[in-house]
């Protein structure tokens, strides 16, 4: 589903701090709170990153940051990048219209885009795997 809905400005995440690791050579960012990558988090993004193609450094960036809301286009910005797959935060922290769900993929001019539950949330529950698999499956690399 292509949306030609604009991004909505939050702030101008100043002092907003970002971590951002891996190289990205393949364009997948995974955006989470460095909360969530504990725990066993940060291996269940990578297990699902390489599911559909991309191994960690080479392929994909992640995006890590503990603010409860940013712009994510801005904080984006200068990043090359085809697909975006976030974790445990909500569209409208995001910037994002408030109507987007979890496990759908969404394209917008310049991403797709899938919102997902916290790692921690999904990492035990097979149902929101699965979910999570059948909106990411459309992001494997053409190689």
């Amino acid at each position: 589903m292509k949306l030609d809905i604009p991004l909505i400005r939050l702030n101008e995440n100043k002092n907003l701090e970002v971590s951002i690791t891996g190289e990205g050579q393949l364009g997948l960012i995974l955006v989470c709170d460095p909360s969530d990558l504990k725990e066993g988090g940060k291996e269940k993004a990578l297990e699902i990153a390489r599911a559909i193609g991309y191994e960690f450094p080479k392929d994909l960036k992640i995006l890590e940051t503990n603010s409860p809301s940013f712009n994510l286009s801005e904080s984006l910005n200068g990043i090359i990048y085809n697909h975006v797959i976030v974790f445990k935060f909500k569209a409208d922290s995001l910037g994002l219209p408030s109507h987007l769900v979890p496990y759908y993929p969404y394209t917008f001019e310049k991403m797709n885009l899938v919102l997902s539950e916290s790692l921690q949330d999904i990492k035990n529950n097979n149902d929101k795997k699965k979910k999570l698999w059948n909106a990411v499956k459309i992001f494997k690399p053409n190689l």
